[in-house]
């Protein structure tokens, strides 16, 4: 275990004071959150500019993400680049709503890449505030995609929705429409197949991620 203040170089906030706060990591789980913040700024646009503030709690191998602050290059002042307040947010209307869902979504692949256990707020009442992540089951390693986990079908299926745009049943089933509707986002990515293997789940999640964010289109 060891205690620390950044994320990345970039400092975390506890949700519930709003101050600046070091929280204690696993070794292992802390990397994996390093490596997910490199590659998550490489997939957000370039008016994403750092110094990114985020807000969360950690202890040991989990971490609840709550927001993510970036700084607009041009005033130079924090405006919101992802907010897991699904509980706010979703009293939203219009452009504001369907830009708080898609950056949500985009995020939440991004972490679907690097964790195989992340839970959203489709997933259960207490997750409607925040976004849980743990390396309980990849460790050290990438995801790697289960038809047998509901968090994830959940996931498949809302950025089948919100990010690729088809209707695609939100049952947490991953079923014959599902795999339909994911194998459909991997074609106009440019690769045959399914999900089910993890070269093509972590395309699928790089991909959501780019789009949702609005760093790229396909």
């Amino acid at each position: 275990m060891s205690t620390e203040s950044k994320i990345g170089g970039q400092v975390t906030y506890y949700e519930s004071t709003g101050e600046p706060t070091s929280f204690r990591y696993d070794r292992v789980f802390y990397g994996r959150l390093e490596s997910w913040l490199s590659r998550f700024s490489l997939w957000t646009p370039w008016h994403w500019a750092r110094p990114f503030r985020l807000w969360c709690r950690g202890e040991g191998r989990a971490l609840d993400l709550t927001r993510i602050d970036i700084t607009d290059p041009e005033e130079r002042g924090l405006v919101s680049g992802f907010s897991g307040r699904w509980d706010v947010w979703r009293n939203y209307s219009g452009t504001k709503y369907i830009t708080a869902r898609t950056t949500y979504w985009g995020t939440v692949a991004s972490l679907h890449y690097h964790f195989r256990n992340v839970i959203s707020y489709l997933d259960n009442e207490e997750h409607h505030n925040h976004v849980h992540i743990d390396n309980a089951v990849s460790g050290a390693g990438d995801s790697v995609f289960a038809t047998g986990s509901r968090a994830q079908t959940l996931y498949v299926q809302a950025v089948c929705n919100y990010i690729w745009g088809y209707p695609t049943s939100i049952d947490g089933s991953f079923g014959p429409q599902t795999r339909r509707d994911s194998s459909a986002a991997l074609a106009r990515i440019g690769f045959d197949g399914d999900i089910t293997t993890q070269s093509r789940w972590l395309t699928f999640n790089k991909a959501t991620a780019q789009m949702g964010l609005g760093s790229q289109s396909y």
